[in-house]
């Protein structure tokens, strides 16, 4: 299994809930330079996502996912969180 990816490689996946749902695609990742560190990803969620998850406006909401909380990088990006978890958790922008 590879163990690095390039960024250009993974934005734009989907990213799943713990329950396997697609909440929406990775946006980004933030980089903290002054330690060389992954701070957090970007996760765009659709409107309609969004809207059953009580979050964002028309549309849709970009939410912060810490290192942490991500389960595995492959095909798609699985977080350890489930929806209500992210909407608890995650810094929603």
């Amino acid at each position: 299994m590879d163990t690095k990816y390039e960024s250009k490689s993974i934005v734009g996946k989907d990213v799943m809930d713990s329950g396997a749902k697609t909440i929406g695609k990775l946006k980004d990742i933030v980089i903290d330079i002054g330690l060389w560190s992954i701070e957090c990803i970007l996760v765009r969620i659709p409107r309609n996502v969004s809207k059953e998850l009580g979050i964002g406006g028309i549309m849709g909401a970009t939410v912060r996912i810490q290192p942490g909380d991500i389960e595995q990088i492959g095909d798609v990006i699985r977080l350890k969180l489930s929806a209500e978890e992210i909407v608890q958790k995650a810094e929603i922008e």
